[in-house]
């Protein structure tokens, strides 16, 4: 196995089948291979391997393998780049309340109504992540996405502060 990311929770692995294989301690990656997250092309589909390897809280996840791509703009379609920047512009949302969650909520909210099915789909998985925390983070960069078919995929923006 190749080593090609690590993160704090994490440390991702290129496995010969073309698959990554995930080490982690991230609650919501545990909460994507539960299904708890809504079945959209925005989200990569996440397979639990294995629980608590070890007794040290990692589990081991696999998920598709997904280029990320030298320019998104180029890579992505002009609705799709159109969208990446909507979220891009949230991730500067306020980070001060007490009640994160609800932030997130009226953030999501704002996307516009072009973007509807994916508005949807990012409020059901804050949704989802409320399973283990009202911490709940967002954050979109050029690192944390991927593109498949030209078409955006959040592969690492919601994270728990806590």
């Amino acid at each position: 196995m190749k080593l090609i990311g690590k993160g704090m929770f994490t440390k991702a692995f290129l496995l010969e089948s073309g698959r990554v294989r995930l080490e982690s301690v991230d609650q919501v990656k545990e909460c994507m291979s539960l299904g708890w997250f809504p079945s959209h092309r925005l989200f990569p589909t996440i397979e639990r391997i294995d629980f608590d390897c070890g007794n040290d809280g990692h589990s081991v996840y696999e998920m598709d393998f997904y280029e990320r791509p030298k320019s998104l703009k180029k890579a992505l379609s002009s609705r799709q780049y159109d969208l990446y920047r909507v979220l891009r512009g949230l991730s500067a949302y306020s980070q001060r309340s007490c009640d994160i969650y609800i932030e997130w909520h009226k953030a999501f909210d704002s996307i516009p109504a072009r973007f509807k099915a994916e508005r949807e789909a990012l409020k059901e998985a804050l949704d989802a992540i409320l399973n283990y925390s009202t911490s709940v983070r967002f954050e979109i960069s050029p690192r944390n996405v991927a593109v498949k078919g030209g078409k955006l995929i959040l592969l690492d923006c919601f994270f728990i502060r806590d």
